[in-house]
């Protein structure tokens, strides 16, 4: 069984705050109010008692992981931000 701690640490159950959007997109775990305990109460116990739920959360938040979260995933995309940004101001304006 999983402590609390165990599923907060691996972002199955967010807060809805900072985290919660990208949990939400990669379908990777259960968002809760920062100020609900019952229903983060209601959350631990459904991952508690959900095997095949918290296999599928921790196989989308390893893949959204490394879609994005990765050092070469962050740097591709700085890079391509930069290049957009530089080919956008070099556009002639007509």
């Amino acid at each position: 069984m999983f402590s609390l701690a165990q599923l907060i640490l691996t972002q199955r159950i967010a807060l809805d705050v900072a985290m919660a959007e990208v949990v939400r997109l990669a379908k990777a775990g259960i968002i809760v109010s920062a100020t609900d305990p019952e229903e983060m109460s209601a959350a631990i116990l459904r991952l508690a008692t959900n095997d095949s739920e918290r296999k599928l959360f921790s196989t989308n938040g390893e893949k959204a992981f490394k879609a994005r979260f990765t050092l070469d995933a962050m740097v591709n995309a700085y890079l391509d931000l930069y290049q957009n940004s530089v080919k956008s101001r070099r556009a002639p304006t007509g």
